[in-house]
């Protein structure tokens, strides 16, 4: 159930909007505890030690999942069986055609230089959230920090929020806003994981 939920909220955060707008007129509203997903402006490719992709476009049962939470073997097994795909349109920076997949949180584009998948990452009022993110057999962590700051324009609430901090696995990957849009590489060698990162 909870996983329901979850994919619902990507679902409405991809199409239009996660909340309506707070009210301007005040500016006393406190700091709740209230998630919320967002693109991290964040390309990931997954390859092999040899510079192969893991992840085959053809095969919605290799591509990446996210969730703010640990699943169980079983209910990974359960939604990569389940996956579903809707066509989202054409990416102006991956200059190719895209899709929406796993409740529409995840984007996935072939490119000529190979198959790159950009997440919707979880977060809320705590300062930073742990996502989980599933792939080729492994559980990796992207820690995404945030910062807070009123405004009376913020959508969803009295408070903005801003992710000044990513990381994989414990290694810094992003520091800038999250509109500009950092590539990672990561490598998967028998459980183990490196990374290489460009911008």
């Amino acid at each position: 159930m909870r996983d329901f939920w979850f994919r619902a909220l990507c679902l409405t955060a991809a199409f239009g909007g996660l909340f309506t707008s707070c009210d301007k007129e005040d500016n006393n509203q406190p700091l709740e505890d209230q998630g919320f997903v967002t693109f991290a402006g964040l390309g990931m490719r997954f390859v092999d030690v040899n510079g192969n992709d893991i992840v085959d476009i053809n095969d919605m049962t290799t591509y990446p999942i996210i969730r703010p939470y640990i699943l169980s073997s079983d209910s990974i097994k359960t939604i990569l069986a389940n996956m579903d795909s809707l066509y989202y349109g054409y990416n102006e920076y991956y200059k190719n055609n895209v899709f929406l997949y796993d409740g529409n949180g995840m984007e996935i584009s072939k490119r000529d230089s190979g198959i790159f998948i950009s997440p919707l990452i979880y977060g809320n009022h705590n300062g930073y959230t742990d996502n989980y993110l599933y792939v080729n057999g492994d559980i990796d962590t992207l820690r995404a920090s945030w910062t807070y700051s009123y405004s009376p324009d913020c959508v969803g609430g009295s408070y903005c929020s801003k992710l000044t901090k990513l990381t994989y696995n414990g290694i810094v990957i992003k520091t800038e806003e999250y509109f500009d849009v950092t590539i990672i590489t990561v490598t998967k060698d028998n459980g183990k994981t490196s990374i290489d990162i460009s911008h």
